[in-house]
């Protein structure tokens, strides 16, 4: 006969069975046990025994098969169809302009083929994509502190041994020939903040008194070294995504708002003494007073950009004084090609990629996949939107790439960070939401 207990043990096993996400196994069963007992208390309070209540509230919930398949379909991966529709959408249109750049015969690199390398890179970015999307990304956050110190000791290696070309340091890894840069590194110090801030505090930190300091060291730390390049972008976009990150898992705004300030005053301070900075922004803000100096080509953009019309010049059509189309010129290129038109849908592009990212914050649950949405989606959304600014001719140009869109090596990055994000999306109902208390 079976014991008092038996009766919803085998009921919730039963239902378990048929949920395939494990983890949410002792959330049903607690969830389920709640209700049971629930019944079992309303039907002791009518004068019936124990065990013939939970018989009889264990009957009440149905078929446990069918109970278990319904939450299995709760509780199921799901794909952010809009994001990946939105990348592929960048990656056909990036294929689309590598292919027009080397149809045109007056290309000066001629017998150089844009569109397959650029293929070959996104054949490897698609596979870390789909890759990734099936990792759990839970395992990063006990890789958060080897990740941190390791990109810390890319970042000096680079620095002491990398070659600086056009101002970007880089650095060629000689086995595979991909050149590692700053922007390839910065991105993997946030990830690593972010498994860091959202992880264990008693492990790590020895007073809480202390923890604020430490936690804020642990984000101002890189500043320093990445100050070393001179690349004023990369340390603004590091600037921006870390204090964010900072912000949100600490909620200590006051504390990153002080860091802002200081850093805000030394890059002001360091803009202003430096001849080549001072250079760049004057040609941005006065090109005509620079028109054959530093304004040179923003004076060459906005000619680009008002000359394209509503529908453009035509697809593999150059303009004359228009260099690197295939790289940091691209998305003034492509509003050469396909016109205003052609620009508009890409801003159109971009805010949907950017509220879908926005939405999948909202819906993830886990403190660590949240802020891994909000590092990587910030460090894509920055990117995206420096971009299109360079359209306007009154961004100051810097070396940061059009993500998806633009040339290079880079795209295998952006889509393996895609693949992340899927990841973390795919599994937001396939588990508890994990307990995250911030330092108050």
């Amino acid at each position: 006969m079976m014991n008092e207990q038996g009766h919803r043990k085998l009921f919730l096993d039963q239902v378990c069975l048929e949920v395939r996400a494990k983890d949410m196994h002792d959330d049903i069963r607690e969830e389920l046990s709640g209700h049971l007992e629930e019944l079992i208390q309303d039907r002791q309070a009518q004068g019936y025994p124990q065990a013939e209540s939970e018989a009889w509230a264990v009957a009440q919930m149905g078929d446990p098969r069918s109970l278990g398949k319904t939450l299995n379909r709760v509780h199921k991966p799901r794909m952010n169809w809009g994001l990946l529709g939105a990348v592929l959408f960048f990656a056909a249109l990036s294929l689309v302009m590598m292919l027009s750049v080397d149809s045109n015969p007056a290309s000066a690199m001629q017998g150089w083929s844009f569109f397959r390398n650029q293929t070959y890179y996104m054949i490897i970015g698609l596979i870390l994509m789909l890759g990734l999307y099936f990792v759990d990304f839970r395992k990063l956050q006990k890789l958060a502190w080897p990740l941190y110190i390791g990109t810390l000791i890319g970042i000096i290696v680079l620095y002491s041994g990398g070659t600086t070309i056009n101002g970007v340091a880089f650095l060629i890894l000689r086995v595979v020939h991909f050149p590692i840069t700053l922007s390839f590194l910065t991105p993997f110090l946030c990830i690593a903040l972010a498994g860091i801030l959202t992880g264990s505090k008693e492990s790590f930190f020895a007073s809480v008194r202390y923890r604020r300091w430490i936690e804020l060291l642990i984000v101002a730390f890189p500043l320093p070294l990445l100050a070393m390049f001179h690349s004023l972008p990369e340390l603004i976009s590091y600037s921006l995504i870390a204090l964010t990150v900072y912000v949100w898992c600490t909620r200590q705004w006051q504390w990153a708002l002080g860091l802002a300030s200081v850093l805000v005053a030394i890059t002001a301070v360091k803009a202003w003494n430096t001849p080549s900075f001072v250079e760049r922004f004057q040609g941005a803000f006065d090109p005509n007073a620079h028109a054959t100096t530093s304004g040179y080509m923003y004076i060459q953009i906005r000619d680009v950009v008002r000359s394209a019309g509503w529908w453009g010049h035509g697809f593999a059509n150059l303009p004359e004084y228009l260099p690197y189309p295939h790289t940091d010129m691209l998305p003034v290129y492509l509003v050469y090609c396909f016109g205003w038109a052609g620009g508009l849908l890409l801003l159109g592009m971009v805010l949907w990629f950017t509220a879908r990212l926005v939405k999948a914050l909202h819906l993830i649950r886990d403190p660590f996949g949240k802020a891994l949405v909000l590092t990587l989606g910030s460090t894509l959304v920055i990117r995206l939107l420096y971009g299109l600014s360079i359209m306007s001719g009154k961004m100051v140009l810097s070396s940061i790439a059009f993500p998806f869109l633009s040339y290079g090596g880079h795209v295998i990055m952006e889509f393996a960070a895609v693949g992340l994000l899927l990841g973390i999306y795919r599994r937001k109902d396939m588990m508890p939401t994990a307990p995250f208390h911030p330092i108050k």
